[in-house]
């Protein structure tokens, strides 16, 4: 009896670990269905006794942290954390290898660990990973952001250690092995992506301590996570659809690819139609390949699924995305409305979301009062109709009167919204938001100058929505022919930095249309009148890009990286567009030296066509003529 106290683990009665991986994918299926709160519910009764539960838990708790950032969820997701963590310890058996000097100095023998302790060295490194980020945006110390950063690579290091004994590891079992190597590919994969998306500078800096990142590894590790049919195998198809359809769709120059992501979808809904995950991403592909109506078929999806959704934080994701469809569509009073839902729904940037409202409302106005024609004067007939004549004259005078008042309405509701931006402005990380920092700024000239000028089209370039309608003149040309008559009826009251807005959005309009001349002469015309630009300097650094991306469409690529490297250098640190175009900016600088290449590939091919048919010729004088022509054709499928 005594020897077998002393064999037993101190370990509590646990579920054995196959059977907590195969139960707990229950919480994801859950999740997938819009059913979250029973997946909070399921997790949460088996947390105490199954390893994968407790994780699965935490992670849910998580996620609604990032989506609400209250601190009550806060609290609920740390103490979660916290015991996944001391669990995974539990199973651990801490022993000398633990050691703080003997880590210094050894790599842990992950070999020597059993399947129970590799998994909960897996789980602790995720539960670190997510732990730090909700650390990251709630405290304010620069200690922590060091600590952060500590963490960050120490979790880099445990994957990069987990990936060498994926092949030489003998398991207990299939689902062990094929779980482990799927949670190994999901992080390293997180990882690659996240560091392929980080401006080369700053890389530079980051590969000095061990960092690095490439997009097509990242991508490949995600693809095999997400075809493997784990418990982690839908976050890491969710974590390639967010890349494919948000992160670098952002920076891009043009749509990226979305084929994985497609696949995905096409699977999910055959199994899972109503979820509100597969419906998303498939109106943002809608809105990729530039079909705005159906993308806003696919959103008003969405919204008619908000009954089957038990976490109000989800809807604010597709109302979102649908305010921005309604926008780009040029219907100002649908982008009010969903603004004004976002408002009353959502915590995340009240201060933002006012001054989109406030946007959109000022869009709203500008168009009214540049479509509005003031009445024809009322003339004296001689027959009957005159009188029925005048009360309609009467009748238009009344209506443009009411118009009148309306507008008044709309300007002090836009006075009362921008108003309140600064008051709403909050801190993550110590910090601002960059869009919140902008919008304090925009306020600051509504009150000096009295008027905003077309400030959606301006986030439109800012966040590069446009490229969304690009080489539709549907949409297009509408914002030009706004631009115009916003010129003619508004020139004399027009401050430099305004016009010089116009222009931009001109020119980033005209490119859209491939007019690539017409764009060249509006952005040409900020560029030269650089030292006239005093407080939005991002315009500056914005026309130089878009500049650059003309010269790249005209293979003028010398001119281009200038222009490119202009815009680089020329924002500021202090600017809160600066994150925005430093990405943009190495984004076209890559897709640039790319095209370069190929272009300096494709000339280099053709001059030894050339020689070559020229050698053949020469050799033709001597013999038979046939034999030039038959040497020529196989150097040109060659060379092609």
């Amino acid at each position: 009896m005594e020897q077998q106290n002393e064999n037993e683990s101190p370990i509590r009665n646990l579920m054995p670990l196959d059977e907590s991986i195969m139960k707990s994918k229950k919480c994801v299926e859950l999740m997938v269905d819009n059913r979250y709160m029973d997946a909070v519910e399921l997790s949460s009764q088996l947390s105490d006794c199954s390893l994968y539960h407790s994780h699965c838990h935490s992670m849910l708790l998580f996620f609604k942290v990032y989506m609400s950032l209250e601190l009550p969820e806060v609290k609920k997701a740390e103490e979660a954390s916290q015991k996944t963590i001391k669990l995974c310890e539990e199973i651990r058996s801490l022993t000398l290898r633990d050691n703080f000097f003997v880590k210094m100095f050894f790599d842990h023998d992950y070999n020597q660990f059993s399947d129970e302790e590799l998994h909960a060295e897996l789980i602790r490194a995720e539960q670190t990973v997510f732990a730090t980020l909700m650390e990251f945006f709630v405290d304010q110390s620069i200690f922590v952001l060091m600590k952060v950063s500590y963490r960050l690579r120490s979790v880099y290091m445990m994957f990069k250690s987990f990936a060498k004994i994926l092949d030489t590891k003998e398991w207990s079992s299939e689902t062990s092995a094929s779980t482990f190597n799927t949670g190994v590919k999901l992080g390293l994969g997180i990882y690659n992506l996240m560091f392929s998306m980080v401006p080369e500078r700053l890389m530079s800096i980051l590969s000095m301590v061990g960092f690095k990142g490439s997009k097509y590894e990242g991508l490949a590790l995600l693809r095999e996570a997400g075809s493997a049919n784990d418990i982690r195998s839908f976050v890491a198809q969710m974590m390639v659809s967010l890349y494919e359809c948000y992160l670098d769709q952002m920076w891009n120059v043009r749509s990226t690819s979305t084929i994985n992501t497609v696949n995905y979808i096409q699977l999910g809904l055959k199994t899972n139609s109503l979820s509100i995950w597969y419906s998303l991403f498939k109106g943002r592909i809608s809105l990729i390949e530039h079909n705005l109506e159906q993308a806003i078929k696919d959103f008003e999806g969405c919204v008619k699924l908000k009954n089957c959704i038990d976490i109000k934080q989800l809807t604010t994701l597709y109302h979102w995305e649908l305010m921005w469809c309604y926008a780009l569509d040029g219907d100002w009073k649908k982008a009010i409305q969903c603004s004004h839902d976002l408002r009353n729904m959502c915590v995340w940037s009240q201060s933002t979301l006012l001054y989109l409202e406030a946007s959109f409302r000022i869009m709203y106005l500008e168009t009214k009062l540049l479509e509005d024609q003031p009445p024809k004067p009322f003339q004296r007939q001689q027959n009957g109709k005159g009188k029925r004549k005048q009360k309609q004259v009467q009748q238009q005078q009344q209506q443009s009167s009411t118009n009148d008042e309306t507008i008044q309405q709309q300007r002090d509701k836009i006075h009362d919204l921008l108003t309140q931006v600064p008051e709403k402005v909050k801190r993550y990380a110590g910090r601002r938001l960059p869009m919140e920092k902008f919008a304090c700024e925009k306020v600051i000239k509504y009150q000096q100058e009295g008027r905003l000028t077309c400030p959606a089209y301006e986030l439109f370039i800012t966040w590069n929505h446009l490229t969304f309608i690009d080489s539709q003149e549907k949409y297009l040309l509408p914002i030009i022919n706004h631009v115009d008559k916003y010129l003619k009826k508004f020139s004399s009251d027009l401050s430099d930095e305004s016009y010089f807005l116009l222009m931009l959005i001109k020119g980033a309009s005209f490119r859209l249309l491939n007019r690539l001349d017409d764009a060249k002469t509006c952005l040409m015309e900020i560029v030269k009148n650089k030292k006239t630009i005093k407080h939005d300097r991002h315009l500056y650094s914005f026309a130089c890009l878009e500049l650059g991306i003309v010269l790249m469409g005209q293979e003028m690529f010398d001119e281009c990286q200038q222009r490119l490297l202009e815009a680089r250098q020329s924002i500021k640190k202090e600017d809160p567009m600066e994150l925005f175009v430093q990405f943009r900016v190495g984004k076209a600088l890559r897709m640039m030296r790319r095209l370069r290449d190929e272009s300096s590939s494709s000339i280099s091919d053709n001059n030894k066509i050339s020689s070559q048919k020229i050698t053949n010729n020469g050799n033709n004088v001597d013999g038979h003529p046939c034999n030039g022509i038959q040497q020529e054709m196989a150097v040109t499928v060659n060379g092609n």
